[in-house]
Formats: C-alpha cells, sequence, structure tokens
C-alpha cells in the first residue's frame, strides 16, 4: 500500500497526520492511507472540471461507523451528494420511505443488525426498481444471492477506495444514461 491509494477496512484509529493525509490503521494492524479522501469536501467539489452539474443522489448502508464516515468523505469529495447513511437494513428503508431525494445508487453491506443486504437489497428494489445497489462485503459467498436479489455490483471487502469511487462513476452514467 502506499499514497494515493485508499484501503478500507474497519478502521478504528487514527495514528498519524500528515498535509492533506490520514493513516488509519484497521481491525487487523493493517495501515489505511487516505491521503486526499479528507482535503475539504467543499474545495475538492468547486475544483471538478467533468462539467457535472447533476449527480445521482448516493445512500449508505452500513453497520461500522468508520466505514460510513470514510465512504461519506470520499463520496462527497466526488460531487455526490448523499440521500441518507443507515446503520442496517431496518434504518435504510425506514430512511428510504422518508427521503427528500431517493437515492440513485445505494452502497450496501450484507452482515447487518435486524436486516441483511440482501433482503434490503430486494425491499429497496420493490418500491425504487431503477435505484443502482453496489454490494460491498466480504462474504463472497453471497455474491450470487446479492446479484439474483438485483444488485449490479459486488465488491468484496477490503476494496481501495479508488476501486468503490470506479464502481459508483459508472453506476452513475447508467443511471444519466
Amino acid at each position: 500500500m502506499h499514497p494515493g491509494t485508499y484501503y478500507l477496512s474497519k478502521s478504528h484509529t487514527v495514528v498519524n497526520k500528515r498535509a492533506n493525509t490520514k493513516d488509519c490503521v484497521g481491525k487487523y494492524g493493517e495501515k489505511i492511507y487516505l491521503s486526499g479522501a479528507y482535503t475539504s469536501t467543499k474545495t475538492r467539489i468547486n475544483n471538478m472540471s467533468d462539467g457535472d452539474d447533476k449527480k445521482p443522489f448516493v445512500a449508505i448502508v452500513d453497520d461500522e461507523p468508520d466505514l460510513q464516515k470514510l465512504y461519506r468523505l470520499a463520496i462527497s469529495s466526488r460531487g455526490y451528494p448523499i440521500s441518507y447513511i443507515a446503520s442496517d437494513g431496518t434504518d435504510a428503508l425506514e430512511k428510504q420511505s422518508k427521503a427528500n431525494h431517493k437515492p440513485d445508487i445505494v452502497i450496501i453491506d450484507h452482515r447487518m443488525p435486524t436486516k441483511n443486504g440482501v433482503e434490503t437489497t430486494k425491499e429497496i428494489l420493490a418500491t425504487t426498481p431503477a435505484t443502482r445497489i453496489i454490494f460491498v462485503s466480504a462474504d463472497e459467498a453471497v455474491e450470487k444471492e446479492a446479484i439474483e436479489a438485483g444488485a449490479t455490483k459486488f465488491l468484496k471487502k477490503p476494496i481501495s477506495l479508488k476501486d468503490l469511487l470506479r464502481n459508483i462513476d459508472e453506476e452513475a452514467k447508467k443511471v444519466s444514461a
């Protein structure tokens, strides 16, 4: 791993702070380099030159608060508005029904309290079938089930932040098409 490559894991402790970078230690002691991800969101959005005035809304569904924060920072820094952040499937469905802006893309984990990612995916798609679901899980055994439930992508944790954002960008193009 090196600066400029972002690795997502269950990050727990910020151990070092350098100019424009934060290094975290993951659950298993691995270093997670976050250079650029913590730059001012407003500055990064204002400096974007892709010409996109309207980006799709994104929702984050994961029971790990540190990953929620990291996803939010990365996704927001790319210019995507956040529809909601939920801690489990039940919370996601409640927020989905009340959201002023329904998400076009949902980033969802599998193993969560109350309702897992596959069940939640099915219920979200039952009410908003055009939603693009990016399933992000360490449990490869559920990949087939997630895709059958309607997920458009399955990404295995740990995933680099660069790969996550690339996949969001790909799904965003399909929303806009």
